[in-house]
């Protein structure tokens, strides 16, 4: 007899086997009787995000859509920012056959803002199939703009050691860095422009601009450019495009064009895989290179707490940098927090890049590798002003340590601004 919710699942069960287990245990065993256990945990367990996503996709596999259908409006209620429970209910509600409770959960997620370009690419297959059928697509294209102003306490990206030591002809000599190689404190101003445009109900390319221009340190003046494409290739799979520019006014610049496959998985499609291939080409012979790397990311959605969490694997073949191939890993993560309706967020991230290089870089600094090691950390505030309108102030710390004090620095930026999004 199957085990039901509530106090009658106390009476009938209360002795089970499953109601001994943990209700993670349940998630090992096959998809019938996984449903029965977890449903024996239902009474302890109401509230719990990841135990009730449990439950629905399991009511789901054994064919109960109108349970699961009950555990998910159930999460939607008490966090109606809750995407990835929303889209299971379109989804759920479509394969019922009840398109009316589709389109109104569809509704309300094309108004959670700060949503990834895939779950946009999601939402709009799914709007698609509520469409008659010879309706004609219709593009929608979304832009967003920011200006602001700040201070960079090392734009040049300068050596922050009081000497540099090297070795001539067997002797150790410490230099003291003159000024070009001291870091340069400067005031900027930028503006930025970003346009995201759905070409098809499995497509969506996005387009961005950067351009920033320092006080006093005209050298440093740069522009950044930057166009991405998805496009939907089956299932959860899809195919990433990406170009990149990036110079400065001094003549400096590195060029990025790359392509990758990315597989989403995961009960709630909030995990991702990713393999991707990069070409560069730079003003500087030692930044060229082809790159191969591996990505992963998982995104977790806690009511108005938000996490994103990465890693990624690289391989560099620079065949002329003095240093050889590099071996790189990233990882970080992102936090987002949602102060309320019309109260702002905050976001606060951390990331950290090791890299190991093939060859020391030179008799000079004692045939010692570069081996980087760089952390960042990065805080943000916004406040909504009404009208797509919103204050922001952002502020970053990075730090790089290498075997090689010349590529060594400390740099903080700290701004503050004006974004609008429409």
């Amino acid at each position: 007899m199957r085990c039901v919710s509530g106090l009658l699942a106390i009476l009938a069960c209360g002795f089970s086997f499953w109601a001994q287990a943990s209700w993670n245990d349940c998630l090992a065993v096959a998809s019938e009787e996984q449903f029965d256990c977890l449903l024996s945990h239902e009474v302890e367990q109401t509230g719990q995000l990841d135990y009730e996503l449990a439950l629905a996709e399991s009511a789901g596999e054994v064919g109960e859509w109108s349970y699961a259908s009950v555990v998910l409006e159930r999460i939607v209620a008490r966090d109606p920012s809750q995407a990835g429970a929303r889209l299971d209910l379109v989804v759920i509600s479509l394969q019922s056959g009840d398109t009316l409770t589709a389109a109104r959960h569809l509704r309300v997620l094309e108004t959670i803002p700060d949503k990834p370009p895939i779950v946009t690419l999601l939402v709009q297959q799914l709007n698609d199939r509520l469409k008659p059928a010879d309706e004609a697509f219709v593009g929608k294209m979304r832009f967003q703009g920011s200006l602001g102003f700040g201070y960079d306490t090392n734009p040049n990206l300068g050596v922050f050691a009081d000497a540099i030591d090297l070795v001539i002809d067997g002797t150790p000599v410490a230099l003291v860095p003159d000024a070009t190689l001291a870091p340069q404190e400067a005031f900027f101003m930028g503006g930025a422009l970003g346009m995201e445009y759905a070409y098809s109900p499995n497509g969506l390319v996005s387009v961005s601009a950067m351009l920033r221009g320092y006080e006093g340190l005209s050298d440093e003046d740069n522009m950044a450019v930057a166009a991405r494409l998805y496009q939907r290739l089956r299932s959860n799979r899809f195919l990433e495009v990406v170009l990149a520019d990036f110079r400065t006014a001094e003549g400096l610049y590195l060029s990025r064009a790359g392509l990758g496959v990315r597989q989403r998985f995961g009960e709630c499609r909030c995990n991702s895989i990713g393999v991707l291939g990069d070409v560069l080409q730079g003003s500087e012979r030692s930044s060229e290179a082809q790159r191969v790397a591996i990505e992963l990311e998982s995104a977790r959605d806690l009511g108005p707490l938000k996490f994103l969490l990465y890693g990624s694997a690289s391989y560099d073949r620079q065949p002329e940098a003095r240093w050889g191939d590099t071996l790189g890993m990233q990882a970080g993560a992102d936090a987002t927090v949602n102060f309320g309706k019309n109260n702002g967020r905050g976001t606060v991230g951390v990331s950290l890049y090791k890299g190991w290089d093939d060859h020391s870089y030179s008799p000079l600094f004692g045939n010692s590798h570069r081996d980087l090691v760089r952390g960042t950390v990065r805080l943000g505030l916004s406040y909504p002003l009404g009208r797509g309108l919103e204050a922001f102030a952002d502020w970053s710390f990075s730090r790089q340590e290498s075997g090689i004090v010349l590529f060594e620095y400390k740099r903080q930026v700290s701004a503050i601004g004006l974004r609008l999004s429409f």
